[in-house]
């Protein structure tokens, strides 16, 4: 007598729950925001300081500036402060305030040009 193999299917309750990102970051640009770059030019470094982290990031020639763990929507406003060699080093040649909205999951690539203001005449 030959076997014979029963498979019972069953309906399983369970609940299945995916999560999905609820950080990302948010990334400036020298270029984007102060309208210069280091590379020969009068740039020498620049600053981004977070209002609601109260966490500063600082950048020399062509780095960007980069802030990780932004909750998602959330909104956070910057504080952007550009510093020339062609000025004295503590005097801040660039300079202005924005708010920018984090995505989780993903780089937000942050455009505040409009907010920044140019104190040394270029």
């Amino acid at each position: 007598m030959l076997g014979r193999a029963f498979v019972v299917f069953t309906a399983a309750c369970c609940a299945c729950i995916v999560a999905g990102p609820t950080t990302g970051s948010i990334q400036f640009d020298e270029t984007v925001n102060l309208g210069y770059s280091c590379s020969g030019g009068y740039l020498s470094s620049w600053t981004v300081y977070n209002r609601e982290t109260q966490k500063q990031g600082s950048a020399s020639c062509q780095q960007p500036v980069l802030f990780t763990d932004m909750n998602d929507g959330a909104v956070y406003t910057f504080d952007i402060t550009g510093y020339s060699p062609a000025a004295s080093s503590d005097k801040p040649c660039w300079q202005g305030s924005c708010s920018v909205r984090a995505i989780g999951g993903r780089v937000t690539y942050a455009d505040c040009s409009p907010q920044i203001n140019h104190l040394c005449g270029y």
